[in-house]
């Protein structure tokens, strides 16, 4: 099932994944799990929408991986 992220839930998971760097790097594990648990869980207050923990974790990789590569291939 694809997920359809709206500009809002996206910059919403940017800004959470933004403002809560130092935490996120000082983590590992389980606790990683919990990180993105709460991402999700703020989202999904925030805009009644469902995400999981998974799906807000794999959408910040995949920004920031095509990100890094359109910054390269210019």
């Amino acid at each position: 099932m694809t997920i359809e992220w709206t500009d809002k839930h996206i910059c919403c998971l940017i800004n959470e994944r933004k403002n809560r760097n130092e935490e996120y790097h000082k983590i590992a594990g389980k606790r990683r799990v919990e990180f993105w648990n709460s991402v999700a869980n703020k989202i999904n207050r925030k805009y009644r929408i469902i995400y999981i923990r998974y799906q807000c974790q794999q959408k910040f990789n995949s920004l920031v991986k095509n990100y890094n590569v359109c910054k390269f291939v210019k």
